[in-house]
């Protein structure tokens, strides 16, 4: 995941880990995806369904983990 500074956009993810990260922190379904263009697809979607390519980037998507 893109720490720090530096962003990441959703076109320039090639994690599939990164991908679910970002999918979860957004609360969106990875149920019936098969691949990492399938999951980008979902997310543009979710977020903007009139725009082809979202203005958002993965740096700005915040991920709280619980640690026990």
């Amino acid at each position: 995941m893109a720490t720090g500074k530096s962003t990441v956009t959703i076109e320039e993810i090639d994690d599939l880990s990164e991908m679910v990260q970002v999918m979860k922190a957004l609360d969106i379904s990875c149920k019936g995806l098969q691949s990492l263009d399938e999951m980008k697809n979902r997310v543009r979607m979710k977020l903007n369904p009139s725009v082809e390519k979202p203005g958002w980037t993965a740096g700005q998507v915040r991920i709280l983990q619980k640690c026990d």
